[in-house]
């Protein structure tokens, strides 16, 4: 019987290969080689990020390794799009995207709301909001020294994209009287 191969091997000396060929285009003033295969402790590329509002306030945290802080920026924006694009400017955080998105009376509609299908998207919609303020937005803003890891920032900033599309794709529905 064959003994079975061992693959850590060759790919320990594949990660040297490319750690000794990074050092030495950067020694050489080059960047590193574009590579599918990234070291372990190399950022993961925001490459699903599309909206360049988020890029603005968030890359260049990201890339610095401020990774709660981009995500922090990101989630701020989402906020402040939310209540652009809804004309609500008293409300934030949770109390915010349930008033905007709310099924049973929306300010800001992402479907037709004919179906209870779309009326469960919506719902859906104003969850993941809600559920993006309270849990990312808010323990990076009150907890000091939150530590974000480059891939959760990443899947984070991935998640606040779509969400900025499905906001600025949303149809304004609705108001609301600011309380006095």
């Amino acid at each position: 019987m064959a003994d079975k191969p061992d693959w850590a091997a060759p790919a320990n000396e594949i990660a040297a290969i490319v750690d000794r060929l990074s050092d030495t285009l950067r020694s050489h003033g080059a960047g590193a080689p574009a590579s599918p295969i990234l070291p372990v402790n190399h950022p993961a590329p925001l490459g699903l990020v599309q909206d360049a509002a988020l890029l603005e306030v968030s890359s260049a945290l990201y890339e610095d390794g401020y990774y709660a802080a981009a995500v922090l920026e990101g989630a701020k924006l989402l906020v402040n799009v939310v209540k652009e694009v809804s004309l609500v400017g008293d409300l934030d955080g949770a109390p915010l995207m349930n008033t905007v998105f709310s099924p049973g009376k929306p300010i800001l509609a992402v479907n037709a709301l004919k179906t209870q299908s779309d009326r469960d998207e919506q719902q859906g919609y104003m969850q993941l909001m809600a559920g993006l303020v309270v849990g990312v937005r808010n323990p990076r803003a009150h907890r000091h020294g939150y530590k974000d890891d480059p891939t959760t920032a990443a899947e984070l900033l991935a998640a606040i994209d779509h969400l900025l599309r499905v906001v600025r794709g949303s149809t304004l529905v609705g108001t609301r009287k600011a309380k006095q």
